[in-house]
Order: structure tokens, then sequence, then C-alpha cells
């Protein structure tokens, strides 16, 4: 009798389109469809709203959570009499080996790609997505010289 679940590491339309507090509640409907709750992970950090009477919730990350806390983050949702009830949890773990991991198995030689994505574990903070962002206003390219701009122009991001 609860409501139906639907659950994308985006949405169910793209894998790449975000779900959080911020999505249009007219978007939420037509995500929703009959469903009465909407999870997405891809903007690796926790959410929860209600749009249109759907509970849209984000799972945060494990791994590499984009909210400056840098603790494993995840959603349990648990089924009660009453509906779903979402719980946000965060744990501590050692991220030291997952960093040295960067270091050490040659991933940082792929590209600055590896280097961006190292730092938004180093940093618990999306750091992709706003360079990408900056880049394209000033039609810069992407390479080590405006990535080590970006970082001077925005020292909160990567601190």
């Amino acid at each position: 009798g609860l409501p139906d679940v639907l659950v994308a590491h985006g949405t169910p339309a793209h894998n790449r389109e975000s779900l959080s507090e911020r999505t249009d509640p007219a978007r939420v409907a037509e995500l929703a469809g009959d469903a009465g709750v909407l999870i997405g992970s891809h903007i690796h950090r926790p959410a929860q709203a209600t749009r249109e009477g759907i509970l849209v919730l984000n799972t945060g990350a494990v791994g590499a959570p984009a909210n400056g806390d840098p603790r494993a983050q995840y959603l349990l949702l648990t089924a009660t009499p009453t509906g779903w009830v979402p719980e946000f949890r965060a744990v501590p773990y050692d991220r030291s080996d997952v960093l040295r991991r960067f270091e050490t198995s040659g991933l940082l030689k792929t590209g600055l790609s590896a280097e961006i994505f190292r730092d938004e574990v180093r940093t618990a903070r999306s750091l992709y997505t706003p360079y990408w962002l900056w880049t394209e206003a000033h039609g810069y390219p992407r390479n080590a010289q405006t990535w080590a701009a970006f970082q001077r122009e925005h020292p909160l991001l990567a601190t």
C-alpha cells in the first residue's frame, strides 16, 4: 500500500539529470508518473523535498560527497505503516588509501579529469562541474593552466 519508489542515478529520464530541493515541481511530476517517491544520486549530496505531493530524495555519496562533509553518506528508506521514512546517514571512513591509490595507480596520468576527481574526494566538494561551467563562461580551454587559475579564483572550493 505504499507509494511506488523510482530510483535512478540521476532521474528516470537521464543519468545526469539531478534531483534535489531545487528541482522544478512540474518536472518532478513529469518524472514521477504514478510514483510517490523519486530518488537520485547524481549531485552527490543529501537532499529532501516534497514537490507536487511527491517525495524527492538524493542519497548523498559514499566515496565522493559534494557537500564538504567527507564522511560516507547514504540514504536509508524505511517502510512504515504511515509511509516511507527517509533517514540520511553519514559515517566516518578513512579516505587515505583511496587518495594514495590516485597517486600510485597511474590514474592521474590519464588526464586532468582524474586530478579533479581526486580533489573532489579530498575536499568532499563538487569541483568538476563548477570548473566546466567556469571554462565555458569564459571561453577557456580545459587544461592544467585553467584548472590552476580556477582554483586561485575559487579558493573555498579547493580547500
